[in-house]
């Protein structure tokens, strides 16, 4: 539960509301069971929607030039948010969700920075942006996923 917990919180680091959109699906589905706890409000369908509806744009904006760094302090506090969030919810029904929400929001900080030094260091080496954001993309799709996996199965 806590592998699961930290892969949900690092892919945070790296997009506030792709890893917590399909956290909330999966619970909404339930694929993730969060027990009776403070995360049930967690899987609402509306809250699911409306997060995936985030996570489009956040992934849209993500490769505008004129968007702000991730590692300022707004945008570093709401990915320990989601990153908690998502974490405590995933360990909720092993009724580990505060070690959850703590591996969850200390995984999204290293993976804000980790990920942004791997953008970085990959659109240097392949002299553009846009091919090192989707590829970040898509790590963290991959994160996400598997971190679900980890718990669905």
């Amino acid at each position: 539960m806590l592998l699961a917990s930290a892969l949900i919180g690092f892919a945070s680091g790296s997009r506030t509301f792709l890893a917590i959109a399909l956290t909330a699906w999966a619970v909404s589905f339930g694929w993730v069971d969060t027990g009776v706890t403070f995360f049930d409000w967690l899987g609402a369908p509306a809250l699911a929607a409306v997060l995936t509806l985030l996570a489009f744009g956040e992934l849209y904006g993500d490769k505008q030039p004129q968007m702000g760094a991730r590692t300022r302090f707004p945008a570093l506090l709401a990915r320990l948010l989601a990153g908690g969030i998502a974490g405590g919810a995933l360990a909720a029904g092993a009724d580990m969700a505060w070690l959850g929400v703590g591996m969850g929001a200390g995984a999204a900080l290293i993976g804000t920075f980790a990920t942004y030094r791997m953008r970085k260091w990959l659109a240097g080496r392949l002299g553009r942006d846009l091919p090192a954001a989707l590829f970040e993309d898509a790590l963290t799709l991959l994160l996400a996923v598997a971190a679900l996996a980890l718990i669905a199965s």
